[in-house]
Formats: structure tokens, sequence, C-alpha cells
């Protein structure tokens, strides 16, 4: 059995739950508590207590990407005792944003990226595991590592990153995404997915050997995408066979006219059977 719950999405589904926009979900399967990103930092801790959701129960923490609206929650979780993991792409500290350029004077717009000193979540009890590979969390869960960017989906271009000292274009190599194997095909979970839906799903078919898709949650970046993007992207899917859809986050209005979408927001649950 898979559950998710829904922390923290720019929708609401429960009354009293904060809308945000971010995202944050908690996933419980195999024995396991996972937070997937944890939304801007007002609502992740009121939404967690109105959803009677104990966050100091955590058995992992995966950040999809670094950008503010995924991480920013971090710092509202409690301390813990027993280490926690932290699990993400290696690129989720570098600090990133948006220059806006005017002649003899280049200044940043804002930052991008959220406040995740590694330092900082040690001290916290959570345990930083940056990884380009993908790491197995159970038997069924994987955190799918770096995405490999096809011609089918070109990814999202958003501003710059510094790595290394060095100021560089953003192509955020970090965006990554987990999959479940259930028993009617692989549900994956997205942030943003700034790497392209369609990399995403195929690097979770190559990564646990198993082609069919039952279900895609998620932002699936079409907010500020053209009717074109969107139609292809809702033709992709039917073909694949996704039989389930929970677009939410960033893919904004344009999920109305994706196929088989259901509508979540904060405070949703739902209970995939075994």
């Amino acid at each position: 059995m898979l559950k998710f719950s829904v922390l923290v999405d720019d929708d609401v589904h429960l009354p009293g739950c904060l809308p945000e926009r971010g995202l944050a979900l908690v996933l419980e399967c195999d024995g396991l508590k996972v937070l997937f990103d944890s939304g801007r930092g007002r609502a992740l801790y009121h939404n967690a207590a109105v959803m009677g959701i104990d966050l100091a129960s955590l058995t992992h923490v995966v950040l999809s990407h670094g950008h503010y609206d995924h991480v920013g929650g971090i710092g509202s979780l409690p301390v813990y005792p027993d280490p926690v993991p932290l699990i993400a792409c290696p690129d989720v500290f570098c600090e990133r944003g948006y220059f806006l350029s005017f002649p003899f004077l280049r200044r940043n717009l804002y930052r991008l990226s959220g406040d995740l000193a590694p330092e900082a979540l040690v001290a916290r009890g959570l345990l930083p595991r940056c990884s380009a590979e993908p790491v197995w969390l159970s038997e069924r869960l994987v955190f799918l590592g770096s995405i490999l960017r096809r011609d089918k989906a070109a990814p999202s271009l958003l501003g710059y990153i510094v790595r290394g000292g060095r100021i560089e274009k953003d192509v955020i190599s970090d965006d990554s995404a987990l999959a479940y194997k259930s028993p009617r095909g692989l549900i994956i979970f997205i942030g943003c997915g700034h790497s392209g839906v369609e990399n995403i799903v195929q690097r979770a078919r190559e990564v646990c050997g198993d082609e069919r898709v039952h279900a895609v949650i998620g932002g699936l970046h079409l907010k500020f995408s053209g009717l074109q993007r969107a139609a292809a992207l809702g033709m992709y899917l039917q073909q694949e066979g996704v039989e389930s859809l929970f677009a939410c986050h960033c893919t904004g209005k344009r999920k109305a006219g994706l196929p088989r979408q259901t509508n979540i927001g904060a405070g949703f649950t739902y209970v995939f059977p075994p």
C-alpha cells in the first residue's frame, strides 16, 4: 500500500489548510514516512497539524531540486535526535537566481535557492546524501538521481547558478523525482518537472525495469507554457497509458485539460491499493 498526502500546494483541498505556491508531499509505504519537498516554509507545519501528520516521525526527506518553493520549509522541521537522511542531487545546495541586466549594471533580481546550509541541516539531525545516481529507500521506492535530458522534452531554463565559485546558466541539473513500483505499474512523484516530464518517466522506467506507468503526481511546469506544450504533454500521457494523474503546483490552470486528472490541493490524501 502507498499513501500520499499533500501538505503544501498552490490550492487547498481541506478547509483549514493554508495555500502556498510550493509543494510538499508525505509518502507512506513499506514502513517509511517520506517528506518529498517542503514548500516555502509558511504552510508546512500548520497544514501538517491540521491533517494530523507528525513531522517528527519522518524516516526520510527527499528534495526534488533546490528552488525555494520546494526547500523553504526545511527550517520548520523539528530537530531529529535519530538522524534522518536528506536525499537530493548534488547541485541542490548551490546558489541560484535571476539576473536583471541594465546598461553598465547587472543586479540580482532575486534568489531562487533556499537556505540549505549542510552544517545547519546536520545540527538539526538531517544528514545530506547527495547523489546523481538512484538511491533506493526501500525495495519499491527509489530516488531517481540525475535525469538525462532527451530531445523529446526540452528542459525549462531559469536564470543562473553558482557552481565552484563560477556563475553559470542554470539548466536545473538537480531536478529529480521519486518512483514507486506498484503491482499496477510505476507511481511517479515529480516536484516541478524542470527536466521534462517525458524524461522523468523514461528515467523511472529504466531504473525500475517496468514500462507501465500507473500514476503521475506533482508539478508538471505548465503554468507558463503555451497551449502547444500542454497539448503535447497531454497526448504523451495518454499514449503512454498513464491511468491516473494528480497534477498540481506549477501545472497551473493547464491541468484542467490533461487526461485522467484528479484535482488535488493542501489537505488531500490518497491511498493506492496494494
